[in-house]
């Protein structure tokens, strides 16, 4: 038997609001994953261009931001670079990262790796890298609020009641990947 992941066109998350919400939950109940298309406000060809920008750096410059793992240096832990692992079965290499937390903020534990601080690199004027992919975690994690407000929806229960687990300190990641030929 072969399927296909349901489109949700956000697009129409509030013009077809229920019809859409409806889908959603269907999408996940049946298939387990939807496809998300037009997100509003969303530069994917600058994303492209993050990419490019942070993956084209030497590797000096990617050790500033690497994982403790890989550089004791440094102090992230949980994210940050990763290089390419030799001998892996996924030949790749990544960049993650996500919303700050202020550091005096006292509900969230100092050893907690989902809300480290983490060491953004210097730039070099030629792309706006630490800007542009901040506003464009703030751009996603909005869009997955408002699939999770569908997704209540089409449960047929109330609109916002997972916002509270997600709204005020996500502890998602952003994560940007290159696979190398």
């Amino acid at each position: 038997m072969t399927s296909s992941l349901p489109i949700i066109d956000m697009s129409k998350a509030y013009t077809e609001r229920n019809e859409l919400a409806k889908k959603v939950a269907l999408g996940l109940e049946n298939e387990g994953f939807i496809f998300i298309d037009n997100v509003a406000k969303l530069d994917y060809d600058g994303l492209f261009r993050a990419c490019k920008w942070f993956f084209d750096k030497p590797i000096e410059f990617k050790r500033t931001v690497m994982r403790n793992f890989w550089n004791p240096e440094n102090s992230n832990i949980y994210r940050g670079y990763f290089p390419i692992t030799e001998g892996e079965p996924s030949r790749k290499e990544g960049f993650e990262f996500a919303r700050d937390v202020r550091y005096d903020d006292v509900t969230v534990a100092k050893n907690n790796w989902f809300y480290e601080k983490f060491p953004w690199q210097k730039e070099d004027g030629e792309f706006p890298f630490k800007e542009f992919l901040q506003e464009s975690y703030e751009i996603l994690h909005n869009t997955a609020l408002e699939i999770l407000k569908l997704v209540a929806i089409g449960l047929g229960i109330e609109e916002n009641i997972f916002e509270d687990m997600f709204l005020d300190k996500p502890c998602s990641s952003f994560r940007i990947m290159h696979y190398p030929p």
